[in-house]
Order: structure tokens, then sequence, then C-alpha cells
């Protein structure tokens, strides 16, 4: 909150930020760029992951109110040997491609040595990996006409970057449209966007394979909003949770409630060791009073 504070006062632009956590024990299990980014109305961002804590990421982050169009990371050794990154985004300011860097060096002793030599490591990745974001001829969309009304989950192509992503968002009031593409979420406008069509099929829980669309309504027309997993041990009941978060997310449901009883506690430390590191949940806590109180855990999906 502090950070947010001063960061909210000082409203720059663009942020580098350095030692962010990411879903780590020490931080409460905050993914902590995602979580500043909504806070203070960043449309664009980037957490690097330098170090794995085992049970999160540590590394650091870009926040930006411009596009994010593309990111190179690069590993080096501190003088002490010590794992390192430098981050390279290339964001689209006024119709031109600026690169930004972020990185957060050794701070030990020798340190002007140490820079020097850091310094010199990347200039020399650079001039290696300069092609990579060198300006390319930018294809249109004229003429182009959406069949229909874009939902989320749709698969698209994103016509100025010539690259595939999801829609996260329908569209705002404004036509804007979030989406993600790899491992980059951003906006762009509706007219940016081109509709890939391909009817996929999944395979329903009896065998049958069914269109994704005509699964997708199922699901959500029958989905109920909480799981029962009492009675079952820590590996059967993950089984079912992950089915369970699959089918949550595809009918749109943003918050579920985990039902595993209190009994020894196990059940619930079980669950919750798979859901600390599953990409699918944003958050999760224990149920409040009048929601089953110790006996569930309620999820928040992103």
């Amino acid at each position: 909150d502090k950070i947010a504070r001063i960061l909210r006062e000082i409203d720059a632009d663009i942020v580098g930020l350095q030692e962010i956590d990411d879903n780590t024990k020490r931080t409460g299990y905050i993914r902590q760029t995602e979580w500043l980014a909504r806070e203070l109305d960043y449309d664009y961002y980037y957490f690097t992951r330098t170090v794995n804590k085992g049970d999160g990421d540590y590394g650091h982050a870009i926040l930006s109110r411009f596009p994010i169009k593309m990111v190179e990371e690069v590993d080096f050794k501190s003088q002490r040997g010590e794992h390192r990154k430098y981050t390279r985004a290339l964001l689209e300011i006024d119709g031109k491609d600026v690169a930004f860097y972020n990185n957060h060096f050794c701070t030990q002793e020798k340190l002007a040595e140490g820079l020097d030599r850091a310094r010199e490591k990347i200039r020399r990745n650079l001039r290696r990996a300069d092609d990579k974001f060198n300006p390319v001829v930018e294809e249109t969309n004229e003429n182009y006409v959406l069949p229909r009304e874009l939902r989320k989950g749709d698969k698209v192509m994103i016509v100025n970057l010539g690259c595939e992503g999801v829609v996260l968002t329908p569209p705002d009031r404004s036509g804007n449209v979030q989406i993600r593409a790899g491992i980059i979420t951003t906006k762009t406008k509706l007219a940016n966007l081109r509709l890939i069509e391909e009817e996929t099929t999944v395979t329903t829980s009896s065998g049958k394979k069914q269109k994704a669309s005509a699964y997708s309504k199922t699901i959500g027309d029958g989905l109920s909003p909480e799981l029962d997993l009492r009675g079952q041990n820590g590996d059967d009941a993950w089984v079912l949770c992950d089915k369970y978060l699959d089918d949550a997310i595809m009918a749109g449901l943003h918050s579920v409630t985990l039902i595993h009883g209190k009994g020894t506690g196990a059940l619930k430390a079980a669950v919750r060791k798979y859901l600390r590191t599953d990409r699918r949940v944003k958050t999760f806590r224990e149920g409040m009073y009048g929601e089953g109180d110790g006996g569930v855990t309620v999820v928040e999906l992103k």
C-alpha cells in the first residue's frame, strides 16, 4: 500500500520496479505486479522472474500506460555469481517504438567493476538482438468486418502486431478490448482485431466430444459456484478441483467456493498447497461467518 501511494503521487507513465514478489508466502501470496497495475490503473504490465523462491517467484517488473509490443529477457550473472536478468520492453508511444530497460543490479563490493561488466554484456546482447526490434511493415485491417461481437475466450489476430491472442474482456465504451497474447496482457482497439473462427471440440466427463461453444453454454447453465470435496484425499480432491476450475472459468465465474470441511485440516492444507501455484487463481481466502468459516476456501479466479 505504501509503494502504491508513492507511485500514485508520482503518476509516471512508465515505472520500473525491482525486488518484486509474485505469489510468495512472505508477501501473503500476492502477485504484486498485477496488484499494483490494478490499483494504479496501468493497462499494461510485465513481470520478469529472476529467482524461484520455492513457494513463488522474485524479480522485477514494468508498469506502463503505453502498449507493450514485445519483451526480451536476457540472463547474466553478477560478480558474485548471483543470477540476474535485464528486461527490454518495446513500447508504442504516439505511434513510435520506444525501448525501455529494467534491471536490479548487484550492490555488493566492487560495485563499479561489476556494473561495467554487466553493462558491456548488455551492450553485446543488445547488438545481437537488435534485429528483433527493427521496425516492420504493419498489416492493416481495412475493409474487414467482424462476423459477430467478440466474447471472452475468443481467439483473435492482433493485426498491427501480427500475432494471435485471446479476448479477456469484451469491448468497453471506447472500443478497447483487453487481450492476452502469450505472456503479455494488453489493450487494443476493436478495429485492430480479426476473429479467428475455429470450432474446437472438448471431451466431456462422459468421454463424448462436443463443440466448445455448446459445452461452454452447458457448463454455464448448470455449474454450481460450490464444489464439495469432503471425503476425498488430497490428490483426488485436486483432480476434481482442476477440472472444476476449468469449467468455472469457461462458464465465466469469477469466484467459487471449495468445501473441504474442518476435520484435521489435512484436506484444506492439501487443496491450498495446489491453489498457491495455480495460474488460474487470482487469490483465495478462508470463508467468513455465514460462508462456512474455516470449512471452506473462497477462490477468486483471474
